[in-house]
């Protein structure tokens, strides 16, 4: 009887094998029929993973371990508001973490990541890709959870400063890649980006910049004034980087510390002594300007006679003198990126020689410094000050009275001013409109609904403030993973903590655990606040991700992408947070890292002041220069931007 399909003989042989008291059970719910029809569902299909495909019929009923989240029959009807989204199911049952799944062991460093299962409802058009829940050892299947439907979820900028190369480097990585989706591969792609305008780094530039606007009004032809209080601002300055110095310095690492604690300690080192070397060109550029103001055109020229000694150049004018300089430190730093590159820290000769050419391109850099500030200083003292030591005095007027900064009007126009020159850069790159871009400050009473959601679960709780902390034990004991995808047991680091609560943080000691983090921020004077049931706050930096991504694609997505310095603890925490609310397995199939973009060994930053803004790399090369530039390295890897790569990328293009 082939209407039976062609596997009947096999069920016959299965319910002849079967007890005599199963039988009477089996007939009276049908299942003869049932298992003969999920027989042939899987002999005709042939699937890779036919376990995962008969979970996945059966609606991922099987067993799941005994604390594993289930989702709530809610989620099996897409939201109102996600275009595209038909069709979608809850995401255990399109993902699923099923008994059955053994843990990924990481090829690089041992260690160990949850189940992954790409999903069987998507086209599968043999397309592999580079996972970070599956630690990028090896490619795996990318198939979406909705047939040709692909959700797509990019980290957007903290709109409080210019973006620069390692910006476009991950917006630019992510073009390519949706390009290649959609027009190779035809895939049907809803591309969301968040622009992320609440933030410590927002509040704290916005309100510099006011309070320093207002000190040069009141100050602007009061020399001595402002010069006092640029020499108070760089004393403290100076001593707090001398406090961070000598802390590091004095730090041991016992000999079976974790390699990844050694690297982040001699990260920190390094970052420390880049921040020193730039404190100490900005006390040198403002000693230069305290001398012309003291002593006019002959200061001037004797500080000029002095750089030019130092430089070891004849006496000369300062614009070839400047030249001059430039000249040098372009053919040092070719010497420089062929040390670094040629580097065997066991060769110490080789080590040595590295270490004296980074000296002698600190010294050409103080030098430049200084003969910029001779040349402000000669046209306007208090302008120079303004322009060469501006941020510290900002800093130390901040910490005196940022808390009578409190309209809100200041930190939304900053954000609105640097919002506009990420857009007008991503234009200028090249890079595709996101079919959706959605801002924190339009979410906050749907975060305020989301963070409530997972406190009424018991997953997370006021602390003494008022801000609202996400409960790792609680989480972790309700059989979620925490750490996906840097997988580590032991307490965050501070650096860590310090990058994910941002420099407003409230107090630690009212966590319960050092591992939980701020879902909801208590406002202090001086921040932008809403009313909320646990005070007048504001969100904390990982909900915005899981409300506005929620919100438009759905409790799961297929992709979710950023540069690899959001790992941990944002995409992290992010993850947690969509768990936590929705009792949920999985949040997102596929993370997408683009690899950091390094300058002088350092990753390029803001906070670090080592950086090329966009705009800067685009009066010298063109886009399709810096498209290139890109394609040189794998994406998910970490690269140098340098003279010697640009070249390349140059190259490239003839």
């Amino acid at each position: 009887d082939r209407s039976r399909g062609p596997l009947p003989r096999a069920a016959a042989t299965l319910m002849a094998s079967t007890p005599s008291a199963s039988l009477a059970y089996i007939a009276e719910h049908g299942l003869e029929e049932k298992l003969t029809a999920l027989m042939n569902l899987v002999a005709a299909d042939q699937p890779a993973d036919p376990l995962r495909y008969l979970a996945e019929k059966l609606g991922a009923k099987a067993k799941k371990s005994p604390a594993a989240p289930v989702c709530p029959p809610a989620l099996d009807e897409p939201p109102p508001n996600a275009p595209g989204a038909e069709g979608m199911v809850c995401p255990c049952n399109l993902f699923g973490s099923l008994s059955y799944g053994e843990p990924i062991i990481s090829k690089k460093d041992k260690t160990e990541h949850p189940p992954w299962y790409p999903s069987q409802a998507g086209v599968d058009v043999g397309l592999r890709v580079h996972n970070t829940l599956t630690d990028q050892s090896d490619p795996v299947p990318f198939i979406p959870g909705r047939g040709r439907r692909v959700l797509w979820y990019t980290c957007g900028p903290t709109v409080y400063d210019a973006c620069h190369m390692g910006h476009a480097r991950a917006y630019l990585t992510f073009d390519i890649l949706r390009r290649i989706i959609e027009d190779y591969f035809r895939y049907e792609v809803l591309y969301q980006i968040n622009i992320t305008d609440i933030d410590d780094k927002i509040i704290l530039r916005a309100r510099r910049n006011k309070l320093l606007a207002d000190f040069k009004a009141e100050h602007a032809a009061d020399y001595a004034a402002v010069e006092s209080a640029v020499g108070a601002s760089l004393d403290a300055k100076g001593q707090k980087l001398d406090k961070k110095m000598a802390a590091l310095a004095a730090t041991e690492l016992p000999a079976d510390a974790p390699s990844r604690e050694r690297e982040m300690h001699e990260t920190e080192k390094a970052a420390a002594a880049l921040k020193k070397r730039q404190f100490d060109d900005i006390a040198a550029s403002v000693a230069t300007i305290r001398e012309v103001a003291a002593g006019g055109g002959g200061a001037a020229s004797s500080i000029l006679e002095a750089v030019c000694s130092d430089a070891g150049v004849a006496s000369t004018s300062a614009a070839a003198l400047e030249r001059e300089l430039v000249e040098q430190t372009v053919a040092l730093n070719e010497e420089l990126e062929a040390a670094r590159d040629a580097l065997d820290k066991s060769d110490a000769a080789k080590a040595k020689r590295l270490a004296e050419l980074t000296q002698q391109a600190a010294r050409l850099g103080s030098l430049l410094a200084r003969l910029k500030a001779l040349a402000a200083a000669s046209e306007s003292p208090i302008e120079a000050l303004f322009r060469f030591a501006g941020s510290e005095l900002g800093e130390t007027l901040d910490a005196e009275k940022g808390s009578t900064v409190t309209d809100h009007q200041i930190f939304n126009a900053h954000a609105r001013f640097w919002e506009k020159a990420y857009l007008d850069d991503m234009a200028a790159l090249g890079v595709k409109d996101p079919d959706v871009m959605t801002r924190v400050t339009e979410y906050v009473p749907q975060i305020i609904e989301f963070v409530q959601k997972i406190v009424d679960k018991g997953l997370a709780y006021k602390g003494g403030s008022g801000s609202v902390y996400l409960d790792i034990d609680a989480f972790k004991t309700q059989g979620h993973h925490y750490r996906k995808l840097s997988p580590f047991s032991g307490d965050t680091s501070a650096a860590d903590m310090a990058e994910g609560e941002g420099e407003l943080a409230g107090e630690a000691a009212e966590k319960k655990n050092p591992n939980d983090f701020a879902l909801w921020k208590s406002s202090k004077p001086g921040e932008p606040a809403w009313p909320s049931p646990w005070g007048t706050g504001r969100p904390g930096w990982h909900i915005e991700c899981s409300v506005v991504a929620g919100d438009i694609l759905g409790a799961n997505m297929d992709i979710h992408a950023g540069g690899s310095d959001l790992k941990f603890p944002h995409h992290e925490n992010q993850m947690a947070q969509v768990e936590a609310h929705y009792d949920c397995c999985k949040a997102c199939n596929y993370f997408w890292h683009s690899g950091h973009l390094s300058i002088d060994g350092l990753k390029m930053s803001k906070s670090l002041k080592n950086f090329i803004t966009i705009r800067e790399a685009l009066e010298t090369y063109s886009a399709r220069q810096l498209r290139f530039l890109f394609l040189l390295q794998k994406y998910h890897q970490p690269m140098e931007y340098s003279q010697n790569s640009m070249a390349a990328a140059a190259d490239l293009e003839r």
